[in-house]
């Protein structure tokens, strides 16, 4: 593809998500014979695919004394293909200095950190292209790659993936089956357990840029308690607009029965983005609707508002949250006031990727009952192949009420494989 410039000599790039290949032919440049022979043979080589023997040539280019953006633009593609993504990064902030590729090497400092499994990162140089590109193809191709970043569906090195499904087994030293009657109270027993999840997401055409799709599963198979099975599906529309609106509907079922529907509908809207630090408020409303006698005390109408901080320095980035949620009358014995404060931490090192959370919640109810809730966890994940990751994961959550029959503590570990498609 074309960026409006033309010349002699063109540097492949790396691989979008959408498109395959993007070139970036520039104008010739009339550089000194001591060092145009290795950048036009690291040229050759690169579209050769001989990379290692590219990357030779252009840090001869740069030793003789080459500090063109077009040298470091290919560094970086290079560097990318041989999974170099730290000497990648450093090479395409360099090409951001120069107009000319400053737009190409954002995007492509997107796909590296995509590569790299931060896709917070992915998401700022993907959200700054798609504002400030001078060409709508790469203003278009930004907020497709945007949309995937956000969604956390793509899997570590950039394959044309937009979705992914996860396998884990598992062991529970206490099953709770969820969300709020009197009968979902835990079991008080260990018991093993299948956990599948499906995640889902992509754009929907260029009619309306931003636009996008997602759909989200979960089936839990516990191995002795069959009323404790759970399944969940929900799907969504979202437009990344200067305001992000979502709206989804949703289904949970416990057991073989339906349990409970929903219609979501949230907006964000950021106000502060700059470089390394996002601050988002948002609110939103929710409609839980009943679908057997167990779910009654569910029924009406949920608010919520709140606000959070995303803030990174690479390799480790820092999210925290906090969440006001109001339940109208109908939803009264559940919980009608609670607030959630959560912290969020992700290591991104190469093909490993950890991350460590933490959540409390308060919940007031008009029985003068009051619940503290703790939730702590930690998860890991290890790129085997393009499409494979290992997964690792453990938490431990603890209720404590001030009515003791909703005193308890539940711990999971299980692990199992992503596989992204």
């Amino acid at each position: 593809m074309a960026t409006g410039m033309s010349g002699a000599w063109v540097a492949a790039c790396i691989g979008s998500l959408a498109v395959g290949l993007w070139s970036l032919p520039l104008a010739a440049e009339a550089a000194p014979a001591p060092f145009e022979h290795s950048f036009e043979a690291g040229v050759a080589l690169t579209r050769a695919g001989r990379y290692d023997e590219a990357l030779i040539q252009f840090l001869a280019a740069e030793k003789a004394g080459d500090q063109s953006a077009r040298l470091y633009f290919n560094l970086g593609v290079v560097n990318y293909r041989l999974q170099r993504y730290e000497a990648a990064r450093a090479a395409f902030a360099l090409a951001a200095e120069d107009p000319e590729t400053a737009d190409l090497a954002r995007y492509n400092s997107g796909l590296v950190a995509l590569a790299d499994g931060d896709n917070e990162e992915a998401a700022r140089w993907f959200r700054r292209v798609s504002d400030q590109a001078g060409d709508a193809g790469l203003r278009a191709l930004a907020r497709r790659a945007l949309d995937r970043a956000a969604g956390e569906t793509s899997p570590a090195d950039t394959v044309a993936a937009q979705g992914s499904l996860s396998v884990l087994r598992g062991w529970d030293s206490n099953v709770v089956v969820p969300v709020g009657s009197i009968s979902d109270l835990p079991s008080s027993r260990r018991d093993q357990f299948t956990e599948a999840r499906l995640a889902w997401a992509g754009a929907l055409g260029d009619a309306v840029p931003g636009l996008g799709y997602r759909l989200t599963g979960l089936a839990i198979e516990y191995d002795d308690i069959q009323p404790g099975d759970i399944a969940a599906l929900e799907a969504g529309v979202d437009w990344r607009g200067p305001i992000l609106i979502d709206a989804g509907v949703g289904v949970l079922a416990v057991g073989d029965n339906g349990y409970q529907s929903s219609l979501d509908i949230r907006l964000q809207a950021p106000v502060i983005d700059a470089d390394g630090v996002r601050v988002n408020v948002d609110g939103g409303w929710s409609r839980l609707e009943p679908m057997d006698d167990r779910a009654n005390g569910l029924e009406g109408s949920r608010y919520s508002f709140g606000g959070s901080v995303d803030a990174g320095i690479r390799p480790l980035s820092v999210n925290f949250g906090y969440r006001h949620l109001i339940n109208d009358r109908f939803a009264a014995s559940l919980s009608p006031k609670q607030d959630r404060y959560s912290l969020r931490l992700r290591l991104a090192l190469g093909r490993w990727v950890v991350r460590a959370w933490g959540r409390y919640i308060e919940s007031d109810y008009p029985t003068q009952r009051q619940d503290e809730a703790r939730d702590i966890g930690i998860d890991t994940a290890f790129r085997l192949h393009s499409r494979w990751e290992l997964l690792v994961e453990a938490n431990r959550l603890q209720n404590r009420s001030s009515d003791s029959r909703f005193n308890y503590t539940t711990e999971r570990l299980y692990s199992g494989l992503r596989f992204y498609f």
